[in-house]
C-alpha cells in the first residue's frame, strides 16, 4: 500500500515536468527574448569596463518594453523544478525505505 502512494508521487512528478516543458515551449520566443536583452546588458559592462567610465546603467531603460508571456517562462521552470524534485524524492524513498 505504501509503495503506491511512492509511484503516484512519481508519477505526479512526471505529469508536473512535463506540464513545465509545455509552458517552457510555449514562452520560447520570450527565452530567447531574455536571453538576448541578458546578453546586451552583459556586452554594454564589459565595454563599460574597458573604457573605465562612470558606472551607469547601460541597458536598464530598455527594460520599459515586457512581452506577455514572461509568467509562462518563469513558471515553467517552476515546475520543472517540481516535477524533477517530486520524482527524485519518490525514487529516494523508493530505494531507501
Amino acid at each position: 500500500m505504501s509503495n503506491t502512494i511512492y509511484e503516484l508521487m512519481g508519477l505526479a512528478g512526471i505529469f508536473i515536468f512535463l506540464a513545465g516543458l509545455h509552458q517552457l515551449w510555449i514562452a520560447r520566443e520570450e527565452a530567447m527574448f531574455w536571453t538576448e536583452r541578458f546578453l546586451r546588458i552583459f556586452t554594454a559592462s564589459l565595454r563599460q569596463r574597458e573604457a573605465a567610465q562612470s558606472p551607469a546603467a547601460p541597458a536598464a531603460a530598455s527594460f520599459v518594453h515586457r512581452t506577455p508571456r514572461t509568467l509562462n517562462l518563469i513558471g515553467g521552470f517552476g515546475l520543472l523544478a517540481l516535477g524533477s524534485f517530486l520524482v527524485l524524492a519518490s525514487l529516494a524513498i523508493a530505494v531507501f525505505a
